[in-house]
């Protein structure tokens, strides 16, 4: 068998070449796949009110984030406010006869919902409705007494 030079070595050079590039372009996509469907889908939100108010706040969140949210109307504030405690909502909104709004949230339900639910609360103050924020799940870090101590700080010290 002789060493003979192929007689086409630049397909050789542009079958790498096109081999690289699909690699390539298959890591890009594979990192930018997540991207294209990310966002809310489905996220269980509790709302209370007259049942005017609540069609309403239901089709507003809708036209604005479709699918994003699983509303469920409760009778009153407090079932809603129940919901969120339990986590069976990750918020609530509740509309009074008055017209004032109370959004409910559970800080230690996790860091995303929280805000999710200020955006909206401040989207409604847009309005021109009066808003308050109720924590009923605070999270360790924001309890009233300020930093929650770490555990290590909690044991016990015995005299050596």
């Amino acid at each position: 068998m002789s060493n003979t030079p192929a007689k086409h070595p630049w397909l050789k050079i542009l079958g790498v070449m096109i081999g690289l590039g699909a690699a390539v372009s298959l890591m890009l996509l594979a990192f930018l796949a997540p991207a294209i469907n990310s966002g809310p889908k489905d996220l269980p939100l509790a709302v209370s009110g007259p049942a005017p108010v609540v069609e309403k706040i239901g089709a507003t969140l809708d036209a604005k984030q479709p699918s994003a949210f699983d509303v469920t109307v409760h009778d009153d504030e407090q079932s809603a406010a129940d919901a969120v405690h339990d986590r069976e909502a990750i918020g609530a909104i509740s509309v009074g006869a008055d017209g004032a709004v109370d959004i409910t949230v559970a800080g230690g339900a996790g860091a995303p919902y929280v805000p999710l639910m200020q955006g909206i609360g401040r989207g409604l103050e847009a309005q021109g409705m009066k808003v308050t924020t109720n924590d009923v799940a605070r999270s360790p870090r924001t309890t009233r007494m300020g930093p929650a101590s770490p555990p290590s700080a909690c044991r016990s010290r015995s005299a050596a």
